[in-house]
């Protein structure tokens, strides 16, 4: 008898045992969401009970639930639930549902609506299943992904939950590509690059910015048409770089350009653009040295002060002068700057930097020396000043000063 009632147990056990099909009722009922959702998580429960949970979520197309339950689970289990979920993934993406643009129709990026699509949803799901897919998921993810970013990408951006450079983060080099194709063919750059820039990978901001890149290097100095000028000065990495040094050096470029061009170089290369900046003071004359002379102060803080004194030409051809007092002005422009910057960076002295200046043996450093040490008032350099009052050394662009000597006079008559 009790044999009996031990094997009665045992097979009302397995009688009562959950099996794939026994959670199909699940689906409409109320509260069955939770419920699967709780099996396909569940320890407790069969891999292939697990596996129809997640078929099922993904047939509903429950993308905010999937991650969720992928995260915390080991990577084996991972990797068989995302295998299962590609089923009807795939499924729905051979839709081919969502919308097109019809051959010589005209778009424009400005938000649209559109009809709901399966593949786009199995598109969205593959996106948010790749990071605990296994190889073989990977590159079926990869591969609907590249589709999907291949064609109509101004309006495929805005359908679904993901953006196009999400999806082209996760395509593989193929959906790299297929942004540069959009980039390089768009006639509102700027806008689609914020769109492609989005969260997409720094990979893909870094093949955007090449791709923005050559299609300035094309259309130089002439920006203006596509929003090319605005996509340059919204690049973020190192990419964009070779364009903007060619456009700062470029006599040709507008100054809005070159102004921008340098905003960015700034924000991108901090110090390492030190050369260029030391280079324009050298060579180029008039805004665009003294400019530049304001950036040195900028990436490199109190050091840049001597950086630009140091990189000033020494020949006074160099120099426009035109006007009689316009050295005056300009040197009056940096120290006023430099006055401003250091306050900003938080820099107490500048004393030793100007001292040394002082002692230098290239006329352009003390000059700009002497009219800093006038601006911010050093008085406490008053000695080294007088030392310089005897110096002959010819002097321009100070109306009714001649010589380095007058200016130093002129200066410790103010300290």
């Amino acid at each position: 008898m009790k044999v009996y009632l031990v094997l009665l147990f045992l097979a009302l056990l397995i009688g009562c045992e959950r099996t794939p099909d026994s959670l199909e009722p699940w689906r409409n009922a109320e509260g069955g969401v939770e419920k699967i959702t709780g099996f396909a998580k569940s320890e407790k429960e069969s891999m292939a009970v697990r596996e129809k949970a997640i078929q099922i979520l993904v047939e509903d197309e429950h993308l905010g639930l999937l991650e969720p339950i992928l995260k915390p689970l080991p990577q084996d289990v991972q990797t068989k639930l995302v295998a299962a979920a590609m089923k009807p993934i795939s499924e729905k993406w051979n839709k081919k549902d969502w919308p097109k643009i019809q051959k010589g129709a005209t778009t424009d990026t400005g938000r649209m609506k559109v009809k709901h699509s399966h593949s786009a949803a199995a598109k969205d799901m593959a996106y948010y299943l790749y990071p605990y897919a296994g190889a073989a998921e990977k590159t079926q993810i990869e591969t609907i992904l590249a589709e999907w970013t291949s064609e109509d990408q101004d309006i495929r951006t805005q359908i679904g939950k993901t953006t196009l450079g999400q999806a082209a983060s996760r395509a593989g080099k193929k959906g790299i590509d297929n942004m540069l194709t959009w980039i390089a063919s768009t006639k509102k750059v700027a806008t689609v690059a914020r769109k492609i820039r989005k969260d997409a990978s720094k990979e893909v901001r870094e093949q955007l910015d090449d791709g923005i890149r050559k299609r300035a290097e094309a259309a130089h100095p002439n920006l203006k048409e596509n929003e090319l000028e605005v996509a340059v000065l919204e690049a973020e990495t190192a990419a964009i770089v070779p364009y903007l040094n060619k456009a700062i050096r470029d006599p040709k470029s507008p100054s809005s350009l070159i102004d921008g061009a340098m905003d960015i170089l700034v924000k991108i290369q901090g110090p390492k653009s030190t050369s260029l900046f030391s280079e324009l003071i050298s060579k180029r004359r008039g805004l665009v040295r003294w400019v530049s002379a304001t950036r040195l102060i900028e990436v490199r803080g109190k050091s840049g002060i001597l950086l630009a004194a140091k990189a000033l030409p020494l020949d006074p051809s160099k120099y426009d002068l035109a006007k009689a007092d316009a050295l005056k002005k300009e040197s009056e422009i940096f120290c006023n700057f430099v006055d401003t910057e250091m306050k900003k960076q938080k820099v107490k002295d500048i004393s030793d930097v100007l001292k040394r200046g002082l002692s230098s043996n290239r006329w352009p450093v003390k000059m700009l020396a002497l009219r800093c040490v006038e601006i911010s008032k050093q008085s406490a350099l008053k000695t080294q000043v007088n030392a310089l009052t005897s110096d002959k050394t010819a002097l321009n662009g100070f109306e009714g000063i001649e010589s380095l000597g007058s200016l130093a006079e002129n200066v410790a008559s103010k300290l």
